[in-house]
């Protein structure tokens, strides 16, 4: 019985791996082409004016505790990071490119997101975010929606108060924020919705 449904497993995965079209992925390769032509990463996704800002939808989702540290002070965390934003000049019109909607970017061919760790604990990371830290790539829609979704491992600085150890409750915050922009022209809000692929 065991063989008999192993082998209708392999019969199913092998159906599937077949029917996969990879003719998408040439119109993809000329989608990317296409709006990374003149494309500047450093310029960033937004014609900023006196009142134009961009809006860095950011959510951690803590994952492991690794460690908390009572006598350096501070913890270790293993997270997911989810940001999303528009970059105006990544998008495109799908009915040019066979009703394409979708496409990846590495995070060293678009703008990203500087979002980092402030109060980043880590000795040997200088930048605990970007495209340092952040090293998966973006999903990108046609209409400039970006996605990233990456894990990562924080160390943060934590003051801890022990005095009433074993039963003592530490308050650990995190402060992520913009290296390079001001508050008024790189907004974090937080994302409230669920991750869907």
């Amino acid at each position: 019985m065991e063989l008999i449904l192993l082998t209708g497993v392999v019969l199913v995965s092998i159906h599937i791996c077949q029917g996969y079209d990879l003719s998408h992925n040439k119109v993809k390769a000329e989608i990317r082409k296409h709006v990374l032509k003149d494309y500047d990463r450093i310029v960033g996704p937004v014609k900023y004016g006196d009142t134009q800002y961009l809006e860095v939808k950011f959510r951690l989702s803590i994952t492991n505790l690794v460690e908390v540290n009572t006598k350096e002070q501070n913890l270790k965390i293993d997270a997911w990071v989810w940001q999303k934003w528009y970059d105006e000049f990544l998008a495109w019109n799908s009915t040019n490119f066979k009703k394409i909607g979708y496409t990846v970017f590495s995070p060293k061919e678009v703008w990203v997101p500087d979002i980092a760790l402030i109060n980043n604990a880590d000795r040997t990371e200088r930048l605990a975010g970007g495209p340092t830290k952040f090293v998966t790539n973006i999903n990108a829609w046609r209409k400039g929606s970006m996605t990233w979704l990456s894990p990562a491992t924080f160390s943060s600085t934590c003051v801890q108060n022990v005095k009433t150890w074993p039963m003592d409750v530490q308050n650990c915050i995190l402060t992520f924020g913009s290296c390079t922009y001001p508050k008024k022209n790189l907004v974090i809000v937080p994302i409230t919705e669920t991750y869907t692929k």
